[in-house]
């Protein structure tokens, strides 16, 4: 599970994206329920958010904003549990009254989501500060991280947990390019792909590097 921030204030609002299997690597394909849990003055509480089914197979999607009568600086567990309440996946975010940086908007997009042997990946990245213009002096770094092999082709095929990675001083007329080859990533795996913002040595920004507009792809064989 994966969130689109590492801390949230009340009023934010929290975007997740889970990839789900049983314990025999089979993908979820039925609906799931959604629950908030978190301690408030000593006591549980539970919150029923939604009941969610998936957008393709195993692959569950949600966003829900913070309410500010949340308490604040405390964690928070965002819980998937099936119909008999036994939870499925869970994973905790936390709360605080942090001052927001001055990148207003940080954006990544790809030319697919699905890609063949031999293709070029293509992928964009772009970032404006508190007043719509373009960051300056800044850095953004793309990962592609491996999580799923959907088949074998070779007697033995190596995969990396980091398939890319690297880091760009982010363009300040247009979009920021990263063109990863194929070639370099074993066929019929999926990857997380997610984007790290920081500021250069010579930045005046003060940013976190955190995840952010992270998506599945596939390479194809």
């Amino acid at each position: 599970m994966l969130f689109n921030q590492p801390k949230y204030k009340l009023t934010d609002t929290v975007k997740l994206k889970a990839y789900i299997v049983n314990r025999h690597k089979k993908r979820y394909r039925k609906a799931l329920n959604f629950w908030l849990e978190y301690s408030a003055k000593g006591r549980p509480q539970k919150q029923l958010l939604s009941r969610l089914t998936p957008v393709s197979p195993g692959s569950y999607i949600y966003s829900f904003p913070l309410s500010d009568t949340l308490a604040s600086d405390i964690r928070y567990n965002v819980v998937f549990k099936n119909q008999q309440g036994k939870p499925v996946i869970s994973k905790i975010f936390s709360t605080e009254d942090y001052v927001l940086d001055e990148i207003g908007s940080f954006k990544m997009r790809s030319v697919s989501d699905q890609y063949y042997a031999g293709d070029s990946m293509i992928f964009y990245a772009s970032a404006k500060d508190a007043n719509g213009l373009p960051v300056l002096d800044g850095t953004v770094q793309l990962v592609l991280t491996s999580f799923v092999i959907n088949n074998f082709y070779k007697d033995t095929v190596y995969v990396a947990d980091t398939l890319y990675n690297q880091s760009k001083p982010l363009a300040t007329e247009n979009e920021t390019r990263f063109n990863p080859h194929c070639s370099k990533i074993p066929s019929n795996v999926k990857f997380w792909s997610f984007l790290k913002k920081n500021p250069s040595s010579h930045s005046a920004l003060s940013v976190p590097p955190y995840e952010q507009d992270f998506f599945i792809a596939t390479i194809s064989g």
